[in-house]
């Protein structure tokens, strides 16, 4: 009768002291949704997930994006101009829950610092920084999606 009750505080003191969070997976994790509206295809791009610490950014996971293609094949009228439709699904791996998302190592941007955020590299020249956030982490990340807008002068994320 003792070591049951032992035994039965032992595991209530070990989980009241965890972080709970910690140690349930998520549902899923993070899609891409490109709309591109420009003729070019971009090819070799990626999307970054890193820290911002005193202004810089430390990137710390990353995942090669589809061939982003040009307008020419979209389907998509938004306000009148065409744009073409890329998602950013890679197959399986460690970092994706079974194709449903991506799953980025949130730790190594913990440890550096508590501000992280996202980068989209579609060449040297074209770049977006998108959807800043803090710890304790962003439920964001839970079968979240985000669009990004590819125009002639400018990306943008979906607001």
């Amino acid at each position: 009768m003792m070591k049951k009750i032992l035994t039965y505080l032992s595991f209530s003191f070990m989980l009241f002291s965890c972080d709970i969070d910690k140690m349930l997976p998520d549902a899923g994790g993070v899609t891409f949704v490109l709309l591109n509206a420009t003729n070019n295809n971009y090819e070799n791009a990626k999307i970054y997930i890193g820290a911002l610490k005193n202004g810089v950014f430390i990137k710390t996971d990353s995942i090669l994006v589809p061939t982003i293609v040009s307008n020419e094949n979209g389907t998509i009228f938004i306000n009148g101009i065409k744009y073409a439709r890329t998602v950013a699904i890679p197959p399986f791996s460690e970092h994706w829950n079974d194709g449903s998302g991506w799953l980025p190592n949130l730790n190594k941007i913990n440890i550096i610092s508590d501000k992280g955020t996202f980068l989209l590299q579609l060449s040297k020249d074209r770049k977006l920084f998108f959807y800043d956030f803090n710890f304790p982490r962003s439920k964001y990340f839970n079968d979240a999606s985000i669009t990004l807008y590819i125009d002639q002068d400018v990306i943008r994320e979906r607001k």
